[in-house]
């Protein structure tokens, strides 16, 4: 802005210039005409001349100021647009956690009756969808206003968290009980193996 007010003013600066000089010429013209043998019809074009420069300074003045008054909306719009462009963000951001909100609440609800239902594909992608929510989503219970919505998010934290360790423990036993069932199974075909071919 401040480089768009320096180039309008350094342009009216030369514009005056110009027409400064263009008048200081007129002048002398007319003075060595008036004092020369010179006819009636060139001393009114030259006077007529002069009156279109002064309408085309006064013009040119005009001209100045409304590009001047162009440039100052130009910036007011601008600087609303970048406010615009601000609050978009905001309010994007704003449903982002709307929706990771909701997400850990219907994670937190999904998995306790996909544990108690035995469905632990369901139970690994609700806490999948858990472990992959933005941890702003449980900064804002720490910061929240609403104790409710704060002592809700902390359950449904909890809720997740043990769900978690729940799941390990399940897969670790469940791991087990094929390790021991396969091996049973590796260690009776090696026998059966072993017997048939005495």
């Amino acid at each position: 802005m401040i480089v768009k007010v320096k180039e309008e003013e350094t342009l009216i600066r030369s514009l005056d210039e110009i027409l400064i000089n263009d008048l200081r010429k007129t002048s002398v013209n007319e003075e060595r005409l008036a004092n020369s043998d010179i006819s009636l019809p060139f001393n009114l074009t030259v006077t007529r001349l002069k009156n279109q420069m002064t309408l085309v300074e006064s013009d040119t003045k005009q001209l100045a100021s409304k590009l001047k008054m162009i440039s100052g909306l130009a910036d007011n719009i601008s600087s609303k647009v970048l406010a615009l462009d601000i609050a978009k963000g905001r309010v994007v951001e704003c449903l982002q956690r709307v929706s990771d909100l909701m997400d850990l609440r219907n994670c937190a609800d999904g998995v306790r009756s996909a544990i108690e239902q035995e469905d632990y594909e369901l139970a690994a992608r609700h806490i999948h969808k858990f472990l992959t929510l933005d941890t702003t989503v449980f900064q804002m219970g720490d910061h929240g206003d609403g104790k409710d919505m704060g002592q809700s998010m902390g359950k449904s934290y909890e809720i997740l968290r043990e769900a978690l360790t729940e799941m390990k423990s399940v897969i670790e036993k469940r791991f087990d009980q094929v390790t021991s069932i396969f091996i049973s199974y590796i260690f009776r075909s090696l026998i059966s193996h072993i017997y048939a071919n005495q």
